[in-house]
């Protein structure tokens, strides 16, 4: 059965309340750490090659709408220093979580390998972006966002779930657009996180759903046009989110293999 969420809409979840699992690919330090009962420590700062996923089940279908705050951090990273903080966070929805398994290290950012749902990736190491992901975990919408590396900084994200488009928002800037037929056959939500050779402390908060109103929602505007999401006209991503490293490879000392 899917978990009851807190509150009224929006449906504010507590990552304290029956239904969420947990998965973490190291028995020391137990992982998430659960602190404000709305609040969860997916990684902390020093935490090397390690996985980690927190996945409840839920009842909603699209259209609807998901609202979170995110926060990353490094002892010794900046906004420029690209190669210090690693990996990074997704946020995973209508995904299956029946058998979610060990959580992967490195840059596949503890995420489930089986291709099915949808996640959005932020990503901390090298080319800093946030990207939208389907099945197979390709590459559906990407666009380079400053603020993956947020210094402790608490930046809000809202994903619009509609029957033919995923809508993301972050730090209150329209970031992508992708127009698709959704897949619904699974329910599975939540957040995965992963380091490798380089660490970040990772924390999420405030998870809220709402459901929307089928008729607002399906004679809203396609915004086919929908601002952020700029790309450089030079540069096609491989078939994989390896593609999205943009900027020239660290030397083998400073970019060892995640």
């Amino acid at each position: 059965m899917p978990a009851k969420p807190t509150g009224s809409e929006p449906a504010c979840y507590t990552f304290k309340e029956k239904g969420w699992h947990f998965y973490s690919n190291k028995k020391r330090p137990r992982l998430p750490v659960i602190g404000d009962k709305s609040e969860m420590l997916l990684i902390p700062d020093n935490q090397y090659q390690t996985g980690v996923a927190a996945a409840i089940s839920s009842s909603v279908k699209p259209p609807f709408e998901v609202t979170f705050s995110y926060s990353t951090w490094d002892d010794d990273g900046s906004e420029w220093a690209i190669w210090n903080s690693a990996d990074g966070l997704t946020f995973f929805f209508l995904k299956d979580i029946s058998d979610y398994g060990t959580p992967p290290d490195g840059d596949s950012l503890g995420l489930k390998p089986e291709g099915d749902g949808y996640a959005v990736w932020l990503k901390l190491y090298g080319s800093r972006t946030i990207t939208l992901s389907g099945q197979n975990n390709m590459i559906l919408d990407w666009d380079r966002f400053k603020k993956a590396y947020s210094q402790r900084q608490w930046i809000p994200v809202k994903v619009t779930v509609l029957k033919d488009r995923i809508q993301v928002e972050a730090n209150n800037q329209p970031v992508l657009n992708h127009h698709t037929d959704i897949d619904t056959r699974f329910s599975g939500m939540g957040f995965s996180a992963g380091t490798g050779a380089a660490d970040a402390e990772i924390a999420v908060k405030k998870l809220c759903v709402t459901p929307l109103k089928t008729q607002a929602a399906e004679t809203s505007p396609a915004d086919p046009a929908f601002p952020g999401s700029v790309k450089d006209e030079n540069f096609i991503p491989a078939p994989g989110l390896e593609g999205l490293d943009t900027v020239p490879a660290a030397p083998d000392s400073v970019n060892p293999k995640l």
